[in-house]
């Protein structure tokens, strides 16, 4: 049986540490935020040119059909963004982003309602809040990075 000297510990223990370390080699790192951002305003890209081909309303009835599509679109946009890998330790900034998003969406969706309803009072109303939760985006967008996602989706 061989004795265990001194050396052959201290060998046995870098080989276990190295051992122990590529274990998680092959496991997918997050991406880095540079990479996150590239992605996120991929997306935004993409969504931007539907907003482009929408027409401006002309009458109550066309605003609530735009806010509708805006709607959906924005939608799309919080799906893609809430999709991708966040980065480490960036959970809480990017969190703000989606927050902005969904509240621009739970604004917008009321507005639709009241606007389908007829009240399209109560629903202008609601154009300072749409505002509101818009420039909570673009700020928190802004701020991460994200300038052309702030820049991509417009307010109705």
């Amino acid at each position: 049986m061989p004795l265990v000297t001194p050396m052959r510990a201290v060998v046995a223990a870098v080989l276990a540490t190295a051992a122990t370390a590529s274990c998680g080699a092959d496991q997918p790192q997050p991406p880095t935020r540079a990479e996150f951002v590239a992605r996120a305003e991929s997306a935004c890209r993409r969504h931007a040119t539907r907003f482009e081909e929408l027409e401006q309303p002309r009458g109550e009835r066309e605003t609530v059909r735009y806010v509708e599509q805006v709607a959906a679109i924005n939608h799309d946009v919080l799906r893609a963004l809430g999709s991708l890998e966040v980065p480490s330790g960036e959970a809480g900034a990017v969190e703000r982003v989606l927050a902005g998003l969904r509240r621009l969406e739970r604004v917008q969706a009321e507005y639709v309602e009241l606007a389908r309803a007829g009240d399209f009072g109560t629903a202008e109303r609601l154009t300072r809040e749409v505002e509101g939760a818009l420039a909570e985006f673009e700020a928190a967008a802004t701020a991460y990075g994200l300038d052309g996602c702030a820049r991509a989706v417009p307010a109705p």
